[in-house]
């Protein structure tokens, strides 16, 4: 998830989310409300199997203004 902090205008935010296994959602919106200081963007990834694998989830906001910010974990499974 992604926390997405704003100055309380209303608009939308257009985005998208980039995963380190090279795939990419298509682009999303979210749109705002006046007062609103925050969106929270979910991304879902699904893991399947055992094994250990190190991810990076790169969330890419094109409009209204490029911003970028990434995060990385680790799957784990017995």
């Amino acid at each position: 998830m992604g926390v997405v902090r704003t100055d309380g205008r209303p608009g939308t935010l257009t985005y998208h989310w980039e995963r380190s296994d090279g795939s990419r959602s298509a682009p999303l919106r979210e749109t705002l409300a006046r007062g609103q200081k925050e969106a929270r963007l979910h991304l879902l990834w699904t893991f399947r199997g055992p094994g250990t694998h190190r991810a990076v989830a790169r969330l890419v906001i094109t409009s209204p203004a490029a911003r970028a910010a990434e995060g990385t974990f680790t799957y784990r499974c017995g």
